[in-house]
């Protein structure tokens, strides 16, 4: 899990060969303490709270999170686990209009 290779390219939703380079430095210089523990959370997790307004940005293609399990109140078409990355600009005006809204 500290070297990415093609399973974690199609796990991660990369296929540029920045977004494969970006991927192998977060995986290479992520804690392997908090690797685990966030890998334990995630298969463990049981949430059983609503959060009253909350508003969850997720992606349609977002393989680690997956969207069918998630009640998400925007989709992002396309979007994958790092979409933060390589959808920022669909993401950014989707938050800018959400911010609009509330203020």
């Amino acid at each position: 899990l500290k070297r990415a290779n093609w399973q974690s390219y199609w796990l991660f939703g990369v296929s540029s060969k920045w977004e494969k380079e970006l991927l192998n430095d977060i995986l290479r210089d992520t804690d392997p303490a908090f690797l685990m523990w966030a890998i334990d959370k995630i298969v463990h997790w049981q949430n059983t709270a609503s959060i009253l307004g909350l508003i969850q940005i997720h992606g349609t293609a977002d393989r680690i999170l997956p969207f069918r399990y998630v009640a998400a109140s925007v989709a992002i078409s396309g979007g994958g686990h790092l979409m933060t990355l390589n959808k920022a600009g669909e993401l950014t005006k989707i938050i800018e209009e959400i911010l609009s809204e509330l203020l």
